[in-house]
């Protein structure tokens, strides 16, 4: 395959899943690892697309945001080992918040039926908890927004300064140093706002492709997560910044916790 072909692919692969794998993509293409980054590094200076440790994302602001039904199938595996790391923080007694999110959502299907409170404000979550008997689960009130299975607005906004919780399983559409952690839109970002607000701990789940992505609106400095849950290991220049501010870093990829 001539490297142009395998340059479109690599484009095409990367618009459906949003993340793409040098070794995944060594193996599909059958070429050596190092013709892969080459291919990468050639996108990369057509602003095509953005390298990360072992793939790389698509380039640019995350304003446009794709439906829920979508979001789920992109680095599903990724979100996958993030959910499956994460219920390892939910102990029995805990009461939680589950922010909308497709992470959160494969964390609300894993989560063991046991003693404890979540509060949601998506719908989806909501339902994937609603058999589990032994959950205390609190919907919230709201407005759906369209795209979406969250609700948000005023009384949305209202609902979570009553409450106080434990921990808060967080979402977000970009990571990037210097602006923080970002939504597309502005009523999602009022209720994390709010959320964060509520929690003792505030526990981000991130897979690798939010990384260095800017959204529309910023909701939070990164300084105001306690602990961060990523798929794979970020890059060097986040690992100083999160160390320097005291942050807790997971890598699910490794499954152990790791301090910086």
């Amino acid at each position: 395959m001539l490297a142009v072909n395998r340059q479109e692919r690599i484009l095409k692969l990367l618009h459906e899943k949003g993340f793409v794998k040098v070794s995944d993509l060594s193996k599909m293409f059958d070429v050596s690892e190092e013709t892969i980054r080459r291919d990468m590094e050639k996108l990369e200076n057509q602003g095509l697309l953005q390298k990360i440790h072992g793939g790389a994302t698509l380039i640019g602001e995350v304003n446009d945001v794709p439906p829920i039904s979508l979001r789920k199938e992109i680095n599903l595996e990724g979100k996958r080992k993030i959910a499956q790391e994460a219920v390892k923080y939910v102990k029995a007694g805990d009461s939680i918040i589950l922010d909308s999110g497709s992470t959160t959502l494969m964390l609300a299907h894993l989560l063991p039926d046991i003693e404890i409170s979540v509060i949601t404000n998506d719908i989806n979550i909501a339902y994937e908890l609603s058999n589990k008997e032994r959950v205390n689960l609190i919907l919230t009130g709201g407005t759906q927004r369209k795209g979406s299975y969250s609700l948000v607005g005023p009384e949305t906004e209202k609902f979570f300064e009553t409450y106080n919780v434990q921990k808060i399983f967080l979402s977000t559409s970009g990571i990037k140093l210097g602006q923080g952690l970002s939504v597309s839109n502005i009523l999602e970002a009022h209720i994390k706002k709010k959320i964060i607000s509520c929690a003792q701990e505030v526990i981000c789940l991130a897979d690798i492709t939010k990384f260095g992505k800017t959204a529309l609106v910023t909701f939070a400095p990164i300084n105001q997560i306690h602990k961060l849950i990523c798929d794979q290991k970020i890059g060097k220049e986040y690992e100083t910044y999160l160390r320097d501010r005291g942050i807790q870093v997971i890598i699910a990829d490794e499954a152990a916790d790791k301090k910086f």
